[in-house]
């Protein structure tokens, strides 16, 4: 019974989730600049850069980079900014997971590559040549990250997620991977709001 409830809440996130990361329109948020300063209005997001109106009449919209603030809220989603030196210019990352260790995605305009500093290094590089475009992060703010990777998947899930168990089995039979790893995080998320103290969905 618990396996057909699992099921069933998982499909149900399948038909929403495609359109949960970055977005496009004009939708109501807000943002705080380096100050700590939250200035509310209506945004429109980008990969490194949003574009904000005070009022959604408003004729002209004010573009804002990322190194310019420190995050901005835009519906029901967060983003952070990160400083890593890693990228070119600082970029917006979404906040999927906000544990302790957060899980941030990331999407480029144009396909990069993230290479490791070497064998035995958490860290990494950028590279070059063919990449995603979408990518996953890891970390205990969003200036230090790990890269999520086919190799380090099973390790970073089980610290992400590792509170839902039922949900680290199907990451480990390979159920779960970076290909639809989106609709399991939604799951994940709503699982944790519906039992915070990790009690089955079937007691």
């Amino acid at each position: 019974m618990r396996k057909i409830i699992f099921l069933v809440c998982l499909l149900t996130t399948c038909f929403t989730v495609k359109a949960q990361l970055f977005t496009p329109g004009l939708d109501e948020g807000y943002y705080y600049d380096n100050t700590g300063a939250k200035i509310s209005g209506f945004i429109r997001a980008g990969e490194n850069q949003f574009f904000f109106k005070k009022y959604k009449k408003d004729v002209s919209e004010k573009k804002i980079a990322a190194g310019d603030i420190k995050g901005y809220v835009m519906g029901k989603d967060s983003f952070t900014v990160s400083r890593n030196p890693v990228f070119k210019k600082p970029p917006f990352l979404k906040v999927l997971i906000n544990n302790s260790t957060k899980l941030y995605f990331f999407k480029a305009d144009e396909k990069i590559s993230f290479e490791p500093v070497s064998a035995t290094s958490t860290g990494f590089a950028a590279g070059t040549g063919k990449g995603r475009s979408k990518y996953y992060f890891y970390g205990a703010d969003p200036d230090a990250l790990q890269l999520i990777t086919e190799t380090n998947f099973i390790a970073a899930m089980s610290e992400l997620m590792g509170d839902k168990p039922e949900i680290i089995e199907r990451v480990k039979d390979k159920t779960i991977t970076l290909k639809n790893l989106e609709e399991w995080v939604l799951f994940y998320n709503q699982e944790k709001a519906a039992y915070p103290t990790g009690a089955p969905a079937n007691k």
